[in-house]
């Protein structure tokens, strides 16, 4: 039997039922029982990985690590997919997938999810792109950087671009000038949830430092405190939705460009109901 390869597999009891078959085949001695027993976690645990999507405590998972017997790489890549199905802590499930990136198999299985989160988690991929709408762009990075409002180094802004580029976020037209093209992002699920989730947190501190430094005739910051009912909530989100959609017809719409700028809108609590009340 060939040992199972972690990166493969889709479901993460297809992988633990292979992986026992796996242990059972190394040595015929070895039991569920025993396995559960070496680990000090029940048996109905240890089952319960085979055949349904059974929640793990980072104590549990810590327990049975050592009995799977899997090489560093195999349970840095567990550890993390666990954490990214299982974990309800927002920060923890962006590190799990940002780690899960390194292994090139996890670009393979995984080809749109990879490439929105890259896309995503930095700001200047998104700036670059959008830089390739001005008029006196250059696909250089020295150029680019320069244009950058915020410092990235030489490197990273190369990268950017063979990624932009190669991706096609960036296009070039019949006189081989980069042009940004309309295309969107294909991918759907948590892993995206996840990338736009850590861009707004991104973008938001860029916006925190704006309001320091950069000229009140260059930027636009506004806000409102306001006590609203749930129907009065998603009246006030559609009005939002309108007017982004009403700006971006205004940029389809305009002659000629100069600057990237980034509009970030939050409309978000202040306040919660009792426990007692919202149970």
């Amino acid at each position: 039997m060939k040992r199972p390869k972690i990166q493969k597999y889709s479901k993460v009891q297809e992988f633990f039922k292979d992986w026992f078959a796996f242990l059972k085949h190394l040595d015929p001695k070895w039991s569920l029982r025993t396995f559960a027993k070496n680990a000090q976690v029940s048996v109905g645990l240890a089952s319960g990985l085979q055949t349904k999507n059974t929640k793990l405590t980072q104590q549990s998972l810590n327990k049975i690590i050592p009995e799977l017997k899997l090489l560093p790489s195999e349970e840095s890549y567990l550890r993390n997919w666990i954490s990214l199905r299982q974990n309800n802590q927002p920060l923890n499930k962006v590190n799990a997938v940002k780690n899960l990136t390194r292994f090139k198999s996890f670009k393979n299985q995984n080809p749109k999810e990879y490439e929105a989160f890259q896309y995503l988690n930095h700001w200047y991929h998104l700036a670059i792109r959008e830089m390739s709408d001005l008029p006196d762009f250059q696909l250089d990075p020295k150029w680019i950087q320069e244009r950058l409002l915020w410092k990235v180094p030489l490197v990273d802004i190369s990268k950017a671009m063979s990624f932009l580029v190669e991706n096609k976020f960036i296009e070039f037209d019949q006189n081989n000038k980069p042009k940004s093209p309309s295309r969107s992002i294909d991918c759907n699920g948590d892993i995206l949830s996840l990338a736009i989730t850590n861009m707004h947190q991104n973008l938001l501190t860029r916006a925190q430092t704006a309001l320091m430094t950069v000229a009140p005739e260059k930027r636009h910051f506004e806000g409102y405190t306001v006590a609203l009912n749930s129907t009065d909530y998603k009246k006030a989100a559609e009005i939002i939705q309108n007017a982004i959609d009403q700006i971006a017809s205004l940029v389809q719409n305009s002659q000629s460009t100069s600057e990237v700028y980034h509009l970030e809108v939050a409309l978000f609590p202040l306040t919660q109901k009792p426990v007692k009340e919202s149970a």
